[in-house]
């Protein structure tokens, strides 16, 4: 794996939190949750993905890798390659063991606001639960990186973030900062059950 070191405060205590966590009960406190957010991000696009085969998913933040198994059980991956990456060298750890030996697969160390994959690599990008680990610095600077991975035509971002202060309190102003990178920005219905705030953006 590529090994980025974390260059804020905030994200290298998040890494040392996850490395502590990764074995123990982060996958039991919260799969089902993370499966419920991206069951409603899916939704919004019919319950499905363009079934192209050769084209990358990234799942940027990607934890102990909870996304990968959801989207190979309901059929959405089939065919396509598959990045995850993740500042925490202990979740990526714990995602290579749900990953198993995969065609196409691969996970990386890396901070999300500099991501180590060329220019419109990504069909998809997958970020749920991670804008809020992150310092403000980055914030801003991961919307960038974001669009600069993702290819230009029909290329979707699946985008949440916990719905609590300071964030839900900026809601306004990261809607203006996705709307600055995407033409098309939908904001799911909030969901009592969801903790975060979803948001599917697109081009076109």
């Amino acid at each position: 794996m590529l090994n980025m070191a974390p260059s804020y405060r905030k994200t290298q205590s998040i890494a040392r939190k996850y490395d502590a966590t990764a074995d123990t009960h982060y996958d039991v406190r919260y799969s089902e949750g993370q499966f419920e957010k991206y069951r409603s991000l899916l939704d919004a696009v019919a319950g499905t993905l363009p079934p192209v085969p050769g084209t990358t998913i990234v799942d940027s933040g990607c934890g102990s890798g909870l996304l990968l198994p959801f989207l190979s059980q309901n059929g959405v991956i089939r065919g396509k390659c598959f990045v995850g990456l993740d500042i925490s060298g202990g979740m990526l750890a714990r995602a290579m063991i749900k990953a198993g030996h995969r065609p196409g697969t691969c996970f990386i160390r890396a901070t999300v606001d500099l991501l180590p994959l060329r220019d419109g690599v990504a069909s998809d990008v997958f970020s749920v639960s991670t804008f809020q680990n992150l310092d403000t610095k980055q914030q801003g600077q991961y919307f960038k990186e974001t669009r600069r991975v993702m290819q230009g035509y029909d290329a979707t971002f699946f985008f949440g973030f916990l719905d609590k202060p300071p964030l839900s309190d900026d809601v306004d102003k990261i809607l203006q900062d996705l709307k600055h990178f995407f033409k098309n920005v939908v904001v799911i219905e909030k969901n009592p059950r969801i903790e975060d705030r979803l948001f599917v953006c697109k081009d076109p």
